[in-house]
């Protein structure tokens, strides 16, 4: 069908010439629209925002992307006029705790954030653009998808943040970064996450850090739906509860990886960045193309599953502990059908 954005929102002009149905929102049909919220903590905001409407546009639904930034961040905005990256947070962006006052959401998508070496938990003022300052605006957002009953996909750094908050499982560093496209087993086929997905697919995965993977296996909630040695669980859901968590990156094109390689060594500085594995500079591939189809179809039709429920009459659980801590008071899969 289609994805529906914010007038005059960069993304349309570009996907548009892909090749992509994209509707500005005053345009939009006015039913049956599955509306997801996006938490964008990223510093390429507006590229981190197409990529996630290409992922979407392919899905047989009408999705609407409402972007959302903490609050920290749309202060900080003000005081960068001539930043367009901030201009277009001012323009486009609500805080993260406005998420909690729309109740026509019924999906929610957390990105990565670039200030990932710090400390999850580290706040280090509005003033740092680094500094991890908006962990408790965060954390709020977390409890209210949760106890709400909101499906919330977790990418990257905020699958960390999310894993560690709901069941204390610790992110760890590697040695370097791990960075390129790898070859992941897909298992539990009953999922209706991957459900039309190959038993193999290639997902493009960059970042230091990873969850304890010993933990998140022996953590009996969680449902890992694809891994491999490499990488570790890189798309796991849970038994009883609303939460998506993805450590990779299946909404990249094919020259993201080899760009942040160039910027790694060139910007940054990073002269010992690694280059992308099972890439190709002057040959590049979305080799994961049908992969990410797959799954984002797959993840709008669950946020419409939630949209034609009524949320006063789902289907709860009874709270479980693994640990004294509690999770989960809703099942994923009796919400999709």
């Amino acid at each position: 069908m289609a994805v529906i954005l914010p007038d005059g929102h960069p993304a349309i002009k570009d996907l548009r010439q892909e090749g992509c149905n994209v509707i500005p929102a005053s345009q939009a049909p006015k039913d049956n629209v599955v509306r997801v919220a996006v938490a964008n903590t990223m510093s390429n905001v507006i590229e981190t925002e197409t990529q996630f409407a290409r992922a979407f546009a392919e899905s047989d639904l009408n999705v609407e992307l409402v972007f959302f930034s903490p609050s920290t961040k749309i202060d900080t905005a003000h005081t960068k006029p001539d930043n367009e990256k901030e201009q277009h947070r001012l323009a486009y962006h609500k805080p993260l705790a406005e998420i909690q006052n729309d109740k026509t959401i019924n999906g929610i998508v957390l990105t990565g954030f670039p200030g990932a070496t710090l400390d999850l938990r580290q706040k280090t003022g509005p003033t740092d653009d680094k500094g991890n300052e908006f962990y408790d605006e965060f954390i709020g957002l977390l409890d209210y998808a949760r106890e709400n009953n909101v499906p919330t996909l977790a990418t990257c750094w905020a699958a960390h943040v999310a894993l560690n908050h709901f069941y204390r499982i610790e992110r760890l560093k590697r040695d370097a970064k791990l960075t390129g496209i790898f070859e992941l087993a897909v298992k539990n086929e009953s999922s209706p996450l991957v459900q039309s997905m190959d038993a193999q697919i290639q997902m493009p995965v960059s970042r230091y850090y990873y969850s304890d993977e010993k933990a998140l296996r022996a953590e009996p909630n969680l449902n890992i739906l694809a891994s491999s040695k490499e990488t570790g669980a890189a798309i796991v859901s849970e038994k009883q509860g609303s939460f998506i968590y993805m450590s990779g990156h299946l909404e990249y094109l094919a020259d993201t990886l080899p760009k942040e390689y160039i910027r790694d060594i060139g910007t940054k500085g990073l002269m010992d960045a690694p280059y992308p594995r099972n890439t190709d500079l002057h040959e590049q591939k979305r080799t994961w193309a049908a992969a990410n189809t797959a799954f984002y179809s797959n993840l709008a039709n669950l946020f419409n599953a939630h949209r034609r429920e009524n949320p006063a009459a789902a289907r709860t659980i009874k709270p479980q502990h693994t640990n004294d801590r509690p999770y989960a008071t809703h099942e994923l899969a009796a919400a999709y059908r």
